[in-house]
C-alpha cells in the first residue's frame, strides 16, 4: 500500500506512519517467542517502499524499543533489521527468490543476534558458541515458520496487486 500524493513530504510521512503502524502492531500483538512476522515484514516493506524504507523501519524499531525497553543486544537486532531491509531489493526478481530472501533474512537475524548473545549477554560467557546457537534453535524455528507463512500471504497479495504477474515492479 503506497500512498498516492503529489506532495513528497506528506507522501513520505504517510508511508512512514504506515510502516510504523505495521511494525508497532507486529511487535505488540502477543505471540509465542519469535513467532512474529517482523523479519518478513521488514523484507516486504523494503520491497514495496524501496531503500528509504530502511530508515523508516529502523526508526520504527527504535521507537517501539523505547516503549518495550532497551537491552544490551538491541544494536544486533537493529543491525539485522537494517541489513535485511537493504538486501530485500536485491532479492526481489521472482517469488522464489523472494521466499529464499526471507529464509536468508531469518538466518541472518538468527546468526547476528546469537553472536550478540554469545559476545555480550550476561549468560553468554558461560556457554560456548555452539551452545548459544543450539539454545536459539527453537527461536529460529518459530521465526522461520511465521516468516514463511507471512511471506505466502504477502506473495498472494503481490500476485493479485500486480494483475497476476508474479514479479514486484520496483
Amino acid at each position: 500500500m503506497m500512498f498516492k500524493c503529489e506532495n513528497k513530504i506528506i507522501k513520505n510521512l504517510l508511508n512512514f506512519l504506515f510502516i510504523l503502524f505495521l511494525i508497532f502492531t507486529a511487535r505488540f500483538i502477543p505471540h509465542p517467542p519469535n513467532f512474529t512476522i517482523i523479519i518478513a515484514l521488514t523484507f516486504y516493506v523494503a520491497l514495496y517502499f524501496g531503500y528509504k524504507s530502511s530508515l523508516y523501519v529502523l526508526i520504527s524499531f527504535i521507537l517501539t524499543d523505547a516503549i518495550l525497553g532497551f537491552h544490551n543486544l538491541v544494536y544486533f537486532t537493529w543491525a539485522s533489521i537494517l541489513i535485511i531491509s537493504l538486501l530485500a531489493n536485491k532479492l526481489s526478481k521472482t517469488y522464489i527468490v523472494r521466499i529464499l530472501g526471507v529464509i536468508l533474512s531469518v538466518l541472518l537475524f538468527y546468526i547476528i543476534t546469537n553472536l550478540g548473545v554469545y559476545f555480550f549477554a550476561d549468560h553468554g560467557a558461560d556457554k560456548n558458541l555452539v551452545e548459544v546457537f543450539l539454545l536459539g534453535a527453537p527461536f529460529l524455528a518459530n521465526s522461520m515458520i511465521c516468516s514463511l507463512l507471512f511471506s505466502m500471504l504477502a506473495e498472494i497479495i503481490v500476485f493479485y496487486k500486480t494483475n497476476n504477474k508474479p514479479v514486484i515492479e520496483n
